[in-house]
């Protein structure tokens, strides 16, 4: 999902797998530094949010609305409301980092055999390491991680050129 160093492979080549089943983890320092920030935000856009869900508050209260002029009302209204937003904003981005925490232990998406284990401990994980192909020789050549497959039922195709099978 991101780049990153690998911290532990749980499978070798020739393992089975389950769906689910942990393949590899990715080093989350860097994210759980900016889960601790984004934690910090939203937790002082909490504060600012109730500041000025007080100052609101003092408003909403007034029996005489002639007290304040509608220009400061609506300012303290829509001062409340940013606040609210804000806060909304500093928890999704909080959110994100924590979805990045949990995706950076990479699973095995179908159940099957590690065909090819191609990152060891320590390695570079990139990005988008997946060449669509049809060949899988040719998605391994691109810098496929983890090669994974289906053996049993085994299945092979073989293109046989009409004209040469007498020589087979």
């Amino acid at each position: 999902p991101f780049n990153e160093l690998v911290v532990k492979v749980f499978v070798a080549e020739g393992d089975y797998v389950k769906v689910g089943d942990a393949l590899f983890q990715l080093d989350t320092r860097s994210l759980e530094a900016q889960a601790a920030a984004a934690e910090a935000e939203l937790h002082a856009a909490i504060v600012l949010m109730e500041d000025k869900k007080i100052q609101y508050s003092f408003f909403e209260r007034l029996h005489d609305t002639r007290a304040v002029s509608e220009q400061i009302y609506e300012q303290a209204r829509f001062a409340f409301l940013e606040a609210q937003e804000n806060v909304r904003v500093a928890q999704a981005n909080l959110d994100v980092i924590r979805v990045n925490i949990a995706r950076s232990t990479v699973r095995a998406p179908v159940d099957g055999q590690i065909l090819q284990a191609n990152i060891q401990e320590g390695e570079f994980a990139p990005t988008n390491p997946f060449f669509a192909s049809n060949s899988t020789s040719r998605a391994v050549s691109q810098g496929s991680l983890m090669l994974m497959g289906t053996i049993q039922p085994l299945q092979v195709r073989v293109d046989v050129d009409e004209d040469a099978s007498w020589r087979y």
